[in-house]
């Protein structure tokens, strides 16, 4: 009987958990300007605590984060303490969302359940209330998205449709102040219409969703309006098309020889059209033609780059910034055990989503839901692998967002992959798995022996 009643409060119990690790984690967190844009945001924030003003958007920055600190310190005082509180709960609160999103899916507990335990067993999302990032921001916005597309996907009563939509709507243009995760959405819109062709309430509302939510995003887009120096994709596009930034798709030189050949370049560049001045739309325009110059005359290079790309995303590498909040924090904690910390949770989890990956297409788009999530999980994985410079720590919302989800949905699929009919399924997934191990191998023999002087600065 009273186990009975420990089970009303499950979901209670380890929300509570989640937000006691989150907070944990922030008092022993020692840094803000080492970690990303964090510093940049960081810097925000004292300059408005100093008087200043600062802009919302500077190139690729997004400051609402420092805004919001400042007014929550304004209110209540404390400095950071209340605003990385506030973080905490939304962290909690995105959580309390994927339940929701499982549980409106499955109609079991027990499988919502299993994506909030994931969840908190995920290291790197837990970092993330305890620093200003905005991906603890992105990652919100995108599961209330799930959520919410899910339910405007069922609803028949036009009311409601409407009710769905504004909030579909609303949700797209608030996320934009924070990440521009959502700025191609209405791609989704357009793949879901057209398996809704049929139904015509269906195929009128996303035609109406699609419609209005480019409309937002090309027109009414914030990041796009309020940018005080917006360089476009320019940028974006170029670090990630290229063999310019460290080993390929990174979004730095890294190394001094690349940043000799693209001075040297630009130079040309300037010389060939009688350029007088620079200045940047030179340069996006130089950056778009190495981009060119480089599909068209190495096709094959590029598509190794994408490639190269996605595996790093996943790579075995532990992510830096997470790495830092763990080695320096405030207790002293030696860097294999924060490496151990981080790699663990996030190697069961992508090879828990290998095992639960739907393999059979056609079971993809004969079910509504998982033609949403794993049309959503697609979309991120573009975004962030492909369209791009790569980063590890963009990946937060791929494992939250998709790979749970499908975990929490097909988990019998990990207790019946033995069965005798599931043979074949098993070798595939096998050689998956194999495939990722052998390339995580052979990326720590390239962090340890071939560039210890790179990856081995994080910890000095």
């Amino acid at each position: 009987m009273r186990l009975e009643k420990i089970r009303k409060y499950y979901l209670v119990i380890l929300l509570i958990i989640h937000l006691l690790i989150n907070v944990t984690i922030y008092l022993n967190t020692n840094t803000f300007s080492e970690i990303s844009e964090s510093g940049s945001i960081f810097r925000a924030y004292d300059s408005l605590i100093g008087g200043n003003e600062i802009v919302l958007f500077w190139g690729y920055y997004f400051y609402a984060p420092a805004i919001m600190a400042f007014f929550i310190n304004q209110f209540l005082g404390g400095g950071l303490l209340y605003y990385f509180l506030f973080q905490i709960i939304l962290s909690t609160t995105t959580v309390y969302i994927l339940y929701r999103v499982i549980l409106f899916i499955t109609n079991s507990k027990k499988q919502a359940l299993i994506s909030v335990i994931l969840v908190i067993f995920y290291t790197e999302y837990n970092l993330l209330s305890s620093i200003f990032y905005n991906q603890i921001y992105e990652v919100f916005f995108v599961s209330i998205f799930l959520l919410f597309v899910i339910l405007f996907n069922d609803e028949k009563k036009v009311s409601n449709i409407l009710i769905y939509m504004f909030l579909l709507l609303l949700i797209i243009y608030f996320s934009m102040f924070f990440r521009k995760a959502l700025i191609f959405i209405y791609i989704i819109f357009v793949f879901l219409l057209l398996f809704n062709i049929k139904d015509k309430t269906n195929l009128l509302k996303f035609s109406i969703i699609t419609v209005v939510s480019f409309i937002i995003l090309f027109i009414f887009n914030p990041y796009e309006i309020y940018n005080s120096r917006n360089l476009g994709n320019t940028e974006t596009l170029f670090w990630g098309h290229t063999l310019y930034g460290g080993n390929g798709g990174e979004a730095a030189f890294m190394y001094p020889k690349n940043e000799e050949k693209y001075k040297e370049k630009l130079k040309q560049y300037i010389k060939v059209n009688n350029i007088d001045t620079l200045t940047q739309d030179v340069i996006n325009n130089f950056e778009f033609s190495e981009i060119k110059i480089f599909i068209k005359n190495e096709p094959h290079k590029w598509i190794l780059l994408q490639i190269r790309k996605f595996i790093y995303t996943f790579g075995s590498v532990p992510q830096r910034d997470g790495l830092i909040m763990l080695y320096k924090g405030k207790i002293n904690m030696h860097w294999v055990t924060s490496a151990l910390i981080l790699q663990i949770p996030y190697a069961i989890i992508l090879i828990m989503f290998l095992l639960c990956l739907d393999l059979n297409y056609k079971e993809i788009i004969s079910n509504s839901y998982k033609r949403i999530i794993y049309s959503v999980g697609v979309y991120l994985i573009a975004g962030i692998c492909f369209f791009g410079a790569y980063q590890e720590r963009y990946r937060p919302v791929i494992f939250v967002c998709f790979f749970i989800p499908i975990i929490s949905i097909n988990y019998l699929k990990i207790k019946n992959i033995f069965n005798k009919n599931n043979r074949k399924e098993l070798i595939i997934k096998s050689a998956f798995i194999l495939i990722l191990i052998v390339i995580w191998i052979f990326q720590a023999y390239e962090a340890i022996v071939i560039y210890p002087g790179r990856y081995f600065k994080v910890v000095e």
